[in-house]
């Protein structure tokens, strides 16, 4: 049975939760998206990504979007990066078809990691704006790089990978 982990990850914190993953279920092969996978050739597939003012990484929207029907026949994990409050259903349901969420095995928001070095002007008033309603990083943080990644939700997805 093959697994695989496909993630996207513009400033690291996708990256980093992939790698984890990886750690932890070393029978998960893991690769970008920017690599060319045949999926039809895996049984179990884990998509992970960041989430960016509502919106889920277009890249891979469009892949899941692509191959829906092959990944019907999958067994399908999601994960998100990210720091809003917003519920992951809500975020879900706002990015992906009633029909491939109800496909989803498991679904989970397993907390960011905030590298402001690497922000444009744009995402670092998004970050600023975002820290005003949910006060997750102090002052003396703004402008470095912060790990806010949600250990005990990464380890129910690990055994969630485990059982997949």
């Amino acid at each position: 049975m093959k697994k695989i982990i496909l993630y996207r990850s513009k400033h690291g914190g996708a990256k980093k939760i992939a790698q984890r993953l990886q750690c932890e279920c070393s029978e998960y092969e893991i690769a970008t998206l920017e690599n060319t996978i045949n999926i039809e050739e895996y049984d179990s597939i884990v998509f992970g990504c960041g989430i960016y003012a509502g919106m889920i990484d277009k890249t891979l929207k469009q892949f899941i979007q692509d191959h829906e029907p092959i990944l019907a026949k999958k067994k399908v994990m999601l994960y998100i990066s990210g720091i809003s409050k917003d519920s992951m259903e809500k975020e879900c349901n706002d990015n992906f078809s009633d029909d491939f969420l109800s496909k989803v095995y498991y679904k989970d928001k397993l907390g960011a990691q905030i590298n402001f070095p690497e922000f444009n002007f744009f995402e670092k008033q998004i970050i600023k704006m975002v820290n005003k309603k949910g006060n997750f990083i102090t002052k003396n943080e703004i402008g470095k790089c912060v790990d806010l990644l949600d250990d005990e939700a990464i380890n129910a997805f690990i055994e969630k990978m485990k059982q997949a």
